[in-house]
């Protein structure tokens, strides 16, 4: 979920733990790009949308803070089968990218899945992971 993200929090600090010997190693001008999935967990849990959007959105700055010009790519719900591919997660994922042109966003449309809330490995191979690429500016 969103909430287990915070700053001191062991995921951030995890993320945290990998980003920055890549940054001591490699040079200033290193392109970042980031492929960013999260907000069935929060659906689940019933978070209110209203409060998910606003901490993916300030996820999403401190990602950016921590890899200045880092592109950031949002996968969407839509092939998952639980609660009819997640409409407003979706939505609210369109609307963070419509307002930062830093961002952007994939449908998963299609891609074949694993239970109700995961993409099968095919289906992440064949579908998600090229939707991800083209979305990839180089």
């Amino acid at each position: 979920k969103s909430a287990e993200w915070n700053t001191g929090g062991i995921y951030w600090t995890e993320f945290l733990e990998r980003t920055d010997p890549a940054k001591a190693k490699l040079p200033p001008t290193t392109r970042w790009i980031v492929w960013y999935s999260q907000g069935i967990n929060d659906a689940i849990a019933a978070v209110p949308i209203s409060t998910w959007k606003t901490a993916t959105i300030l996820h999403l700055q401190k990602i950016k803070a921590q890899l200045p010009g880092c592109q950031i790519i949002l996968t969407e719900f839509q092939s998952m089968p639980a609660n009819a591919g997640y409409p407003a997660v979706n939505a609210a994922i369109e609307e963070i990218v419509a307002a930062d042109s830093s961002l952007a966003a994939i449908s998963s449309t299609g891609a074949g899945t694993d239970g109700a809330n995961h993409w099968s490995y095919a289906g992440y191979r064949d579908l998600v992971v090229p939707a991800l690429v083209k979305k990839t500016k180089l």
